[in-house]
């Protein structure tokens, strides 16, 4: 009995302890809290001075909190935020440092507790320490870029998009974008390319989006270990968009023979591989071979982009389609076979410019020739169209 008495009395003590132990955190954190709401209401009346003093008091507070509980997310991401609230939006060269190293915390540890603008704040924080000190290497940069990143996307804010975009142009406001400095920050991966990280790939590919460097062979390079790795029509397209985009024959060459076993099939990235190879085609002047992959695209989810291709292929082929044996009105139904593809695209903008490169209706009578009849062009072409004119613009009798 005397033991049982014991034990009772020990549990009911550790149990008293443990509950004046939370309360003296709950109180600590409750005090933080209201000197912060007070601090906020301070910074709004735009009083920085006594805003920043409020924020002193509230992060004292919290630091006994952290001491009585422990480095939880939620305490250490709320230090982040008060540092951000009340402190970082008064940023100084003399705090800049203490404000990073105490939102770094909250930002790594606490992350699904701190809100967007906080987020965003933490990265302006640390590009401005950075710029005041050059404390901070590359990694670290990266490694705090996509933790905000990633919780930004987590968040899925409605604005995610244009604050993410905030959060690369202050990262990149550090980093050396010209050939040399992405051939320097990515030297390393040459010799390891086989273990090349997912993350890696999205910094690469961040760099060249924020670059004029016209030397792609870093993120080529880094694509190609990609599809090798994971031989899909996704990565296959992605390789050949960046090949395309870096005008290197070589990379070209490589990306399209790749990309030929992805094209036959009837989804969304083989319709995108053909478009792409299509624009190849044009480029180097296969008009023909061009023609025919766009066409394959027709009931597609792609199609009105690629008969707005067939549409411009043709408007801006006039010179190279005309003909000697055709007559004029014949000739400018080119325009009209151009219009075909627009209606087709469903591009009202394209349709417009068609007609106005019709024939009149006296030029249709003076060749004794009829709206409708058919007109086919020959040679790399080879399609027929029908003889359209245009109509006269009617005139606002009421206008001067």
């Amino acid at each position: 009995m005397r033991n049982i008495f014991y034990h009772i009395i020990l549990f009911t003590s550790l149990l008293f302890n443990s509950q004046l132990k939370v309360n003296a955190q709950n109180n600590y954190y409750q005090k933080a809290y209201d000197y912060f709401e007070e601090g906020k209401q301070l910074v709004i009346t735009g009083n920085e001075d006594q805003a920043i003093l409020k924020g002193d008091s509230a992060l004292n507070y919290l630091t006994e909190a952290i001491l009585e509980e422990g480095r939880t997310p939620k305490l250490l991401a709320t230090m982040s935020t008060i540092n951000w609230q009340l402190k970082g939006i008064f940023l100084t060269d003399s705090n800049k440092g203490n404000v990073y190293r105490n939102m770094v915390y909250g930002v790594k540890k606490g992350s699904e507790f701190l809100d967007a603008s906080t987020l965003v704040g933490f990265i302006e924080c640390m590009v401005s320490y950075q710029k005041n000190t050059n404390a901070l290497d590359e990694d670290e940069l990266w490694v705090n870029y996509w933790l905000v990143n990633k919780s930004l996307l987590d968040l899925e804010a409605k604005k995610t998009d244009s604050l993410l975009q905030i959060c690369d142009e202050k990262l990149f406001s550090l980093l050396d974008t010209s050939c040399e400095g992405i051939s320097h920050r990515f030297q390393k991966l040459g010799d390891n390319l086989e273990d090349v990280s997912v993350l890696q790939v999205k910094e690469v590919e961040k760099y060249f989006e924020h670059t004029n460097c016209d030397d792609f062979t870093s993120l080529i390079n880094v694509k190609k270990v990609v599809f090798k790795n994971e031989p899909t029509a996704e990565n296959a397209y992605e390789l050949l968009r960046t090949a395309l985009q870096s005008n290197d024959e070589n990379f070209i060459n490589e990306g399209m023979s790749i990309c030929k076993e992805y094209m036959k099939g009837e989804t969304e990235i083989s319709y995108a591989i053909r478009l792409e190879m299509a624009k190849f085609n044009l480029k180097k002047g296969d008009k023909k071979s061009a023609r025919n992959i766009a066409e394959s695209l027709k009931g597609t989810s792609l199609q009105n982009e690629a008969f707005t291709f067939l549409g411009d292929l043709y408007f801006n082929s006039f010179m190279d389609i005309v003909s000697n044996k055709l007559t004029e009105c014949q000739n400018l139904s080119v325009y009209s076979l151009a219009f075909d593809m627009y209606q087709v695209a469903e591009n009202n903008s394209g349709m417009k410019k068609c007609k106005e490169k019709f024939p009149t209706k006296s030029m249709l009578f003076m060749e004794n020739r009829k709206e409708n009849e058919k007109v086919k062009f020959g040679g790399w072409v080879n399609r027929t169209t029908t003889l359209r004119y245009s109509y006269p613009i009617k005139m606002d009798c009421n206008q001067n």
